[in-house]
């Protein structure tokens, strides 16, 4: 069941496995790295705009601090020359600010220097970076994101749904060598009841036939055959067949077709009789087992109950004085009908009672003297 579950999850997530694998694919094929994406865009700005940002770093060099007339020589000698002449404090903090700011142009020009330096119009590597930025725009618009972080975690997702189906797979392995390694010690349990079944059957056979002997059918033959089954069920690889023949010279034919229901009534007491202690019941109901049988016979059936009562509650429904008689408790059964609609009760018999019963039993409604005698020796009294 666990498998079949297992599988079923293994169907459905299987739709969407190949689809996963291409959407990771084209991913990989990309390997964005966090933070890329940002940085593509802030150089592709760049290389875009490089003639034009030269020209603007090239001025600011220049006018700043190449120039004989540059910002930095004027803001220098001015600060000499304020430097000289300050004689109060307001002076000398008005050349200190000077120097900072003279400071400032200095670094002000290396930086813009530096990046002029690193600015170009390289063609090849605007090209590549246009590509890599082109391909990055169109993965993240097919999939509806604006950063390579949103990017980068729909990856992990789609690994990790990746795993889980190739996980299902190796767990289906173990859940199916698991599988087999039960069957094969069900297999063998199986054939082990199996051959204890065969073991018994004969046993079984003669037992049965014997006391359907007794119990006035002295030719009786029961076959017991085993029928291999395609799959397992509570019972093993197999399940029984009855045969049963009552007459000499007649083959024994299934239970159902062969036999009467007073033969048949007969054979499941057998059976019960015989199986009771095994099946371990508290309680055996046997529904009208005296169906076709009388006289001596009834006798018998009804003796064999006493001695199955004597490990098992037995309950007896039954119409022979006989097989009532011999019960420890009588109840009566019995249909009232009023105001149109009918009920069924039932009522424990008194001794007297159960005297006047058994003798109807014998001779209907109006038992005579005779029938009462006969009824109180079927009870022992």
């Amino acid at each position: 069941k666990e498998l079949a579950l297992l599988e079923e999850k293994v169907a459905n997530a299987r739709k969407e496995y190949d689809y996963n694998i291409f959407q990771l694919t084209e991913i990989d094929s990309l390997n964005p790295v966090a933070g890329e994406f940002q940085k593509l865009e802030e150089d592709f700005s760049l290389l875009s705009n490089a003639e034009a940002i030269g020209a603007v770093l090239t001025e600011l060099v220049f006018s700043v601090y190449d120039d004989e007339n540059s910002i930095y020589n004027r803001l220098n000698i001015l600060r000499k020359q304020l430097s000289a002449l300050a004689t109060n404090p307001s002076l000398k903090e008005l050349a200190a600010k000077m120097e900072t700011i003279i400071a400032e142009v200095k670094d002000l020009y290396h930086e813009a220097d530096e990046i002029n330096g690193t600015v170009g119009s390289d063609s090849m590597s605007l090209e590549v970076l246009t590509q890599r930025l082109n391909t990055y725009n169109n993965i993240l618009h097919k999939h509806g994101f604006k950063t390579d972080a949103e990017l980068l975690n729909f990856s992990t997702e789609l690994k990790e749904k990746v795993n889980r189906i190739e996980d299902f797979g190796n767990e289906i392995k173990l859940l199916t060598h698991h599988q087999k390694e039960q069957k094969d010690a069900l297999t063998a349990l199986a054939k082990t009841l199996t051959a204890n079944r065969k073991k018994i059957i004969p046993t079984l056979e003669k037992e049965l036939a014997t006391m359907l002997k007794e119990l006035g059918i002295p030719d009786a033959v029961v076959q017991i055959n085993l029928l291999p089954l395609e799959n397992f069920n509570e019972f093993g690889l197999d399940k029984a067949a009855i045969f049963f023949s009552a007459n000499k010279g007649m083959q024994p034919a299934p239970v159902a077709d062969a036999a009467s229901g007073g033969e048949l009534s007969r054979l499941m007491l057998c059976f019960k009789y015989l199986l009771a202690d095994s099946a371990l019941l508290p309680t055996i109901i046997f529904d009208e087992i005296d169906s076709g049988i009388s006289g001596e016979i009834a006798l018998r059936v009804g003796n064999m109950l006493k001695k199955l009562s004597r490990k098992h509650q037995v309950l007896a429904i039954t119409h022979l004085p006989q097989i009532a008689a011999i019960g420890n408790q009588h109840l009566l059964v019995f249909k009232q009908t009023e105001k149109g609609s009918t009920q069924t009760s039932l009522r424990p018999l008194s001794a007297t009672d159960r005297i006047h019963e058994i003798a109807k039993m014998i001779a209907g409604n109006n038992p005579s003297n005779i029938n009462i005698a006969t009824a109180k020796e079927l009870l022992g009294e």
